[in-house]
């Protein structure tokens, strides 16, 4: 999850912060990995190649990555195909890099996201 004041600028700080970072270096080679990869249940066709699952496409197609408006969108689309859930955990690496954007990133979770949600 990452959210920003807009779309664009949410989807820059995922993929070329620690988030991209981390699914470029680690967990896409390792879900990648073996006869029966992970990746396969990331894909929204299942006619892609694995080569074809990247941070881009996981920001594109399965992150929670925009402005307070697109991912509280998302977060409620989620919610309605899986029948619903109790709570949401956000994946956390470590940030310290860019502090002062994630700080504000869980500043508009609380309050921009969670007055919005009414699930």
């Amino acid at each position: 999850m990452w959210i920003a004041d807009s779309d664009e600028e949410a989807r820059d700080q995922a993929l070329n912060g620690i988030l991209g970072r981390t699914w470029r270096d680690y967990l896409l080679p390792l879900f990648t990995y073996g006869p029966n990869p992970l990746v396969n249940v990331m894909k929204h066709d299942e006619s892609l190649s694995n080569a074809s699952v990247t941070a881009e496409y996981l920001a594109d197609h399965l992150w929670l990555v925009g402005s307070p408006e697109t991912v509280t969108k998302k977060i409620k689309e989620l919610y309605e195909i899986s029948g619903g859930f109790g709570v949401l955990l956000p994946m956390v690496v470590d940030h310290s890099d860019e502090n002062e954007a994630w700080q504000k990133c869980m500043r508009l979770l609380v309050e921009k996201l969670c007055q919005g949600l009414q699930i």
